[in-house]
């Protein structure tokens, strides 16, 4: 009988493999009801050089009247839609350590936990913040015509922010009123991020979330809003972002969540809290939520394990992305959607690349796609427990979109499959996937041999197109 293999899912590694052993890696979801399959895995988009910078290490960005701007090194430079960086640097910023940005549409503010750091465009200047009032803030986002800062020196009380104010212009000196302070202390834990959202700002600490309003009365004219605290710390400053629809962020037990309005969900599942369980740390973990043909999507990427995991709104699933063949994590350490492209930053050598699906290495290093299903057993069939002959299996993935010369010339995928929960695997068996024009090409394997449960893995690495729609086999029970 012919029935089909669970080809298409999400990254979901049991720590029981003979639960789950899938693994999805470089391969994206997308959901089309009137598909051939309501669920397809298609290639994961290369990086495309947009723009080489002039110094490594990538601190932090922002995007401000349309104008890309990023802190790469010890310096401020701005980009324009050619990739090329506009008139030099704009300013030097102190330190080495990521930098948290925000702007008005003409000033930019630089937190780096150290000095603070404002650039003006209509001006074309750059200025450090002396203002004695102001310490140090490693945190700013920007409401309602006013910035807000952390204040989390050591006179300070554990949740301290500070607002400018609306109607006075901002100069290095004269920079803040002694009078616009207040403090965040549901709980007694320094801000660690602050994030505006929906009209709100809410100050992430280290074990809760405050949530403020703009009641436009007071110094400075932010009031809790009562009884929304809400018991999660941020794993780390870096651990969040926020989407038109909620705030993404890790929290301080390493379980994913989102946050609408006032309700905080669990986006994660058992394999993935095994998985970040085992790593390292994760307080340096960086979070950023992007969008791909009208799809949200959030990355997570953990220096420490080396890792990159992407989580999918529509599907509620996740995939993994790495970098090489080696399972170094992913280049993208941020995201700007600007000049009609979608820009993502090198966290190492500050390169910005564009996502680009029609370019299928990351920068000219080879992307390594792969995908091992979900345990085939005879109880997927109405025959628990019993052992089947794999007579002949075929994959439907996208076929004949070979290149006209050099490698993906003649594009072939490698399958093996495990009969002990991925512990084990056949010998590889490399498939052709047809040269450019071969659309009929099929992949099929003939004389599988027999097992009470397996695993099928598909691999592929060439500069190709590739997408894997469906999968059956021809089964006999034994």
């Amino acid at each position: 009988m012919r029935v089909p293999l669970p080809i298409v899912g999400p990254a979901y590694q049991s720590r029981s493999l003979p639960l789950s052993a899938q693994v999805t890696k470089g391969l994206m979801p997308e959901i089309n009801p009137e598909g051939r399959s309501i669920i397809s895995l298609h290639a994961y988009p290369g990086l495309l050089s947009f723009g080489t910078p002039t110094a490594a290490n990538f601190r932090g960005h922002d995007v401000m009247s349309d104008q890309l701007y990023v802190v790469a090194g010890g310096e401020l430079r701005q980009w324009d839609a050619d990739g090329v960086i506009v008139a030099g640097s704009k300013g030097t910023v102190g330190g080495t350590s990521k930098c948290d940005l925000a702007n008005n549409g003409d000033q930019l503010m630089i937190a780096t936990g150290g000095p603070l750091y404002m650039y003006t465009a209509s001006t074309d200047s750059f200025d450090e913040i002396t203002d004695a009032s102001i310490t140090n803030p490693s945190t700013v986002d920007y409401l309602n015509s006013q910035f807000i800062f952390d204040n989390n020196d050591e006179t300070s009380s554990k949740g301290e922010f500070v607002t400018t104010q609306v109607s006075e212009p901002l100069t290095a000196g004269d920079f803040v009123d002694a009078l616009d302070f207040a403090v965040a202390d549901t709980h007694p834990d320094d801000i660690s991020r602050i994030k505006e959202y929906n009209g709100q700002v809410y100050f992430f600490g280290s074990n809760s979330i405050d949530p403020w309003w703009n009641s436009g009365v007071g110094s400075p004219p932010f009031d809790p809003i009562i009884g929304a605290s809400r018991p999660y710390g941020l794993a780390g400053k870096w651990a969040i972002d926020v989407s038109d629809e909620f705030i993404y962020f890790l929290d301080d037990q390493r379980i994913p969540r989102r946050m609408f309005g006032l309700q905080v969900q669990n986006i994660g599942n058992p394999a993935l809290g095994q998985e970040w369980a085992d790593y390292v740390r994760v307080n340096d973990v960086t979070v950023f939520t992007f969008t791909l043909d009208h799809e949200r999507y959030v990355q997570y990427n953990f220096p420490g394990p080396n890792k990159s995991w992407v989580y999918h709104e529509s599907s509620g699933s996740w995939f993994q992305l790495s970098f090489g063949t080696d399972e170094r994590r992913h280049r993208a350490d941020g995201y700007a959607f600007v000049y009609g492209k979608h820009l993502v930053f090198d966290y190492e050598t500050s390169e910005v690349y564009e996502l680009d699906f029609d370019t299928f290495t990351d920068n000219g290093t080879v992307i390594q796609r792969k995908r091992a299903t979900a345990v085939i057993h005879g109880g997927l069939y109405g025959f628990p427990g019993a052992e089947m002959s794999f007579d002949q299996v075929e994959f439907v993935i996208e076929t004949g979109r070979g290149l006209t010369t050099g490698q993906g010339s003649d594009p072939q995928v490698m399958i093996h499959y495990s009969d002990d929960h991925g512990r084990t695997w056949s010998a590889e068996d490399w498939h052709e996937v047809g040269v450019g024009g071969e659309y009929d090409q099929r992949v099929v394997l003939t004389r599988q041999g027999r097992a009470f449960q397996r695993v099928y893995e598909l691999t592929y690495s060439e500069p190709t197109p590739f997408a894997i729609i469906e999968a059956n086999a021809d089964v006999t029970v034994l």
